[in-house]
């Protein structure tokens, strides 16, 4: 992401949107306020409109989302996830998610969602064949110069379906694989060998014990 000269880049952190339709709920699963508080024409009022207002308030130059964008045993179909894509490429703002421990859920498969986060135009996600979705990196440069990278990694956990489950790297269990150590602590080094005064910050959903 470039940022002008002389700007001081503002970064917006979101987290946990949690888009759910509580018409894909399984039965007895919400109690009958609940199935009417998250019905699929409620996601205005109970969440867009919010983070409408933050970022019309800090006109970021970039988005980060933490984690657990729907709720993925409400979005078995997948319309939450395209309706919350849908959404912010309105802003036409480079955005930039991970995942949390709720969106393999879904019966349509991790590797659907990462493609559509992938083929949004705007958004920078980039699935990597390391333990977990997602695993990448956004840079932010100033007057031609690396000034910050954001290790955006998939900290893992919750109850992927059988469809997210059989890519082979979604996980039940919670943390950082070793593979996912290996690649950022490898390409951290590499990048401080070339820009020694980088500033290096990480993104996961779960907090990690280590960090």
């Amino acid at each position: 992401v470039e940022i002008s000269k002389g700007r001081t880049p503002v970064i917006l952190q979101l987290s946990d949107p949690q888009m759910l339709d509580s018409s894909q709920a399984v039965p007895g699963r919400l109690s009958d306020g609940e199935d009417t508080y998250w019905a699929r024409d409620k996601k205005e009022e109970r969440c867009f409109k919010y983070i409408r207002e933050i970022i019309d308030n800090t006109r970021p130059d970039l988005i980060l989302i933490a984690g657990d964008i729907v709720y993925g045993e409400f979005d078995h179909d997948g319309s939450g996830l395209l309706s919350f894509i849908e959404f912010m490429e309105g802003f036409n703002i480079p955005w930039a998610p991970v995942l949390g421990n709720h969106e393999t859920e879904s019966k349509m498969g991790v590797d659907w969602q990462c493609e559509q986060l992938e083929n949004a135009r705007n958004c920078l996600f980039k699935q990597r064949t390391l333990t977990g979705n997602g695993n990448y990196t956004v840079g932010i440069k100033q007057d031609g110069k690396l000034i910050r990278v954001f290790y955006m990694v998939d900290s893992n956990s919750g109850s992927p379906s059988e469809k997210s489950i059989a890519n082979g790297h979604s996980q039940h269990k919670t943390g950082f694989g070793a593979d996912q150590i290996e690649w950022f602590t490898g390409d951290i080094k590499s990048i401080r060998n070339k820009n020694p005064h980088v500033n290096i910050s990480f993104m996961f959903h779960i907090p990690i014990h280590a960090f």
